[in-house]
């Protein structure tokens, strides 16, 4: 195969990662852009692995599988917005020591402001994560919730703000 044809190949793959049925970037509702922005879309699906401790049962479950991230840059010249959106739709795994089969229905979100230039400096992060760890037999299911606000404010000295809402409960 030429190597053009395999660039074209990989171009459409890289495309098709933007279809339908893909996760979607929030909307980001930034108020009085105009039409000089900077804008910038990506989607990147990658291999993951962790564990994650199902406080219901006791059990420490091992997840594997693929990850999507649509990435949305918008920048306006004095400041950045970026927001990610995660799936993590195709992560499984086993608990220990019950054996249970499990899998991971997520939606996360994070929403980035860096604002510069000759106004003060400013950071505000906002991540949301609702995770849902789900027994495909008869043990309990695991809810997360997280909610995580960072803002950064530096006009001579810098203030850190967190705000921490986090929230672990069973279903089931």
């Amino acid at each position: 195969m030429s190597r053009r044809r395999i660039a074209v190949t990989a171009l459409l793959l890289l495309i098709s990662c933007d279809n339908p049925a893909a996760p979607r970037a929030r909307a980001l509702r930034v108020p009085g852009l105009n039409a000089d922005v900077v804008r910038t879309k990506g989607n990147v699906v990658f291999s993951t692995d962790g564990s994650l401790d199902n406080t219901c049962n006791g059990d420490v479950v091992t997840l594997v599988g693929k990850a999507h991230q649509v990435f949305t840059e918008i920048d306006s010249g004095d400041s950045i917005y970026i927001s990610i959106h995660t799936n993590l739709a195709d992560v499984k795994g086993y608990g220990v020591p019950s054996g249970a089969r499990y899998h991971v229905n997520n939606a996360e979100s994070e929403n980035v402001v860096v604002t510069e230039g000759s106004l003060p400096f400013t950071f505000n992060d906002v991540i949301h994560l609702s995770l849902e760890l789900v027994s495909e037999g008869s043990e309990p299911n695991l809810i997360w919730d997280l909610t995580e606000i960072t803002r950064i404010d530096d006009n001579g000295a810098t203030v850190t703000i967190t705000d921490l809402k986090n929230s672990l409960r069973c279903q089931g």
